[in-house]
């Protein structure tokens, strides 16, 4: 295992910095998610609960900002997830939005979870730099950057990045506090953390736990002297900062906790446990209930991440598994390579185990996600974002294989054009995959399909998901400001009020000539457009292209008495999005 140097942790900030440089440079053109028409009032009242806890501050009485009947009032909506990214969206919005005007107030909102994205590829760096190379590592976390999904979310004020980041930070410190103390507070620091963004941090003890018991099952010995036990391996120092940090940190970043807290933990289980199945498209099927396809993550996976990334981790794990189950190593595997015989010394053996140890360690983390969701009754709703923690792990898994080839080519070859030019076309032919994808669909990235299926157009002919919770009306808002009639009403489909309220509020659909600042408090929208809940008495109607919603398209169809849209947004001429007008002679009054 290497040492990670300050040049190391230093390059991993960088990289984090631009990445969320290049997400806030670009956020404008992606459109609000419904999650987001949730999370973003979510932060507004959760910060009204701040700002009310400094003037009670002020006056000697924080207690007051404490009572039960204060949390509820700001605290109760949306108290079905955890509240960090949330209050940290809040406070970027005070900050970036309200005092210093340097952000719009979706740009501001949207920042923290962007920041999130950049710690994802500045910790997969770390660890690539820890157990195999420094080119292993740039090379995991540039994939990560490329991949069109994980670019595309990572623009969104949701947590799906953030707990993707946190997980996979969280497995680095559990790495480093197996050999290391130090990282073992570390380890409870960041599972907190993760607790308090996403349910999935619930899962993640149970990798731990079984990489543990890979590690030391040759330790759990039977006795029977003073009757029959087993003796048990030290457990390790992390799980008890986890059971103290975990719980502590969860709850006192989640002022809703405070009062009725057993009851209000069991609500938010329960809540997720009996949560509802949203439809998704996949081969023509509208899933819609359990039983759901146990297929459906794995053949996602295959399809949804650029080619190179897929075969790369094919290649590394189908060696490393021939490896593992011959109990040796190939030659040249691994950083160090170990030629370990019969009969080796203990130091190999140590080595041997460690090494065997990392595989399981980046197996299991990149296998477990998938197999979570792929269970017949979990919600498969979203696309593939329910399982990005387990890309980190795979991206590290391929980025081991491309160091394999880099350092057969340094090895094999003299000429600089064999050793240095081939590996670095090789990785730029790796990576150029998925940035193609990215200019192609990064305004939609659930749209992205690697040509496995046949890009785009390959998955909408197999009936595949390409759309979801209504995102794509940002591209239709140019158009409808420059055609719908003052005061016109609009049929906004999947795109929620509050959506539509912050595209008002960030200037993205035309300013009223008569707004008044006041009315912000009232959550009314900052356009004369007037939004609507169904195509009944309205002249304009969005569709957002997806299977499920097809009754929408045929009530606007039949409301509007035409099939022609009058504009729409295509990738690769597969329809995302279509605008309906209804014809001037039969107009709404």
């Amino acid at each position: 295992m290497n040492r990670l140097s300050a040049w190391d942790y230093a390059g991993g900030l960088l990289l984090a910095a631009v990445f969320t440089a290049i997400l806030l440079a670009t956020h404008g053109e992606i459109g609000f998610v419904r999650d987001e028409g949730f999370y973003f009032p979510a932060a507004e009242f959760y910060q009204n609960w701040y700002d009310e806890l400094w003037d009670n501050s002020a006056i000697g009485k924080p207690g007051y900002s404490f009572n039960r009947a204060a949390i509820d009032k700001h605290w109760s909506y949306n108290n079905e997830h955890p509240a960090l990214m949330k209050t940290l969206f809040a406070w970027s919005w005070k900050l970036f939005h309200q005092k210093l005007g340097w952000l719009s107030n979706s740009g501001a909102m949207r920042l923290p979870a962007m920041a999130m994205g950049g710690l994802l590829l500045a910790v997969t760096y770390w660890f690539g730099a820890l157990v195999f190379s420094r080119f292993a590592g740039w090379m995991a976390a540039l994939f990560l950057a490329v991949n069109p999904q994980i670019f595309h979310m990572a623009h969104l004020a949701c947590f799906d990045i953030p707990i993707t980041a946190l997980w996979t930070a969280c497995i680095f410190a559990w790495w480093r506090s197996l050999t290391n103390k130090r990282w073992a507070w570390i380890t409870g620091l960041l599972w907190g953390l993760a607790l308090a963004t996403k349910l999935n941090a619930f899962f993640i003890p149970g990798v731990m736990l079984l990489h543990w018991l890979f590690l030391e099952w040759r330790n759990f010995r039977p006795r029977w002297f003073n009757g029959p036990h087993v003796e048990i391996p030290a457990l390790p120092r992390a799980w008890l900062w986890m059971a103290v940090l975990g719980p502590a940190i969860f709850i006192g970043t989640w002022p809703w906790l405070y009062h009725q807290t057993g009851v209000r933990i069991a609500n938010y289980l329960g809540f997720h446990l009996r949560h509802e199945h949203y439809a998704v498209s996949y081969f023509h099927e509208v899933l819609t209930k359990p039983p759901f396809p146990e297929s459906y993550p794995w053949v996602m996976t295959l399809f949804s991440n650029p080619e190179p990334v897929i075969a790369a981790a094919a290649l590394a794990v189908a060696g490393r598994i021939i490896w593992m189950i011959a109990g040796g190593l190939r030659r040249g595997d691994g950083p160090d390579a170990i030629r370990l015989l019969a009969g080796g010394s203990r130091v190999q053996e140590e080595s041997l185990r460690r090494e065997r140890g990392l595989w399981a360690l980046l197996l299991l983390n990149a296998l477990i996600p998938i197999w979570i969701i792929s269970r017949p009754n979990t919600p498969i709703f979203g696309g593939v974002k329910h399982w990005f923690p387990a890309l980190p792990f795979l991206y590290l898994i391929a980025a081991s294989e491309l160091d394999r080839v880099r350092r057969w080519f340094e090895i094999s070859f003299h000429g600089f054009a064999m050793r240095r030019l081939a590996p670095a076309a090789i990785c730029i032919l790796a990576l150029g995959a998925g940035a193609a994808g990215i200019l192609n669909t990064w305004t939609h990235g659930i749209a992205y399909y690697n040509q496995f299926i046949g890009g785009v157009r390959g998955a909408a002919e197999h009936g595949m998901l390409r759309n979801f919770w209504g995102y794509s009306s940002r591209q239709a808002l140019e158009y409808l400001n420059q055609n719908v009639e003052k005061n016109g009403r609009v049929f906004f489909q999947q795109t929620n009020y509050e959506a539509f309220l912050w595209y008002s509020y960030d200037g993205l659909l035309r300013p009223r000539e008569d707004w008044d600042p006041a009315w912000r408090k009232e959550r009314r929208p900052k356009t004369d457009m007037v939004y609507m809940g169904g195509p009944g008495g309205t002249n304009w109607s969005l569709f957002h292209y997806y299977a499920e919603w097809y009754e929408n398209l045929n009530d606007i169809m039949e409301e509007y008495h035409t099939r022609q849209p009058v504009h729409g947004y295509y990738i690769d001429e597969v329809p995302m999005l279509f605008v309906f007008r209804r014809p001037p002679l039969e107009a709404a009054p």
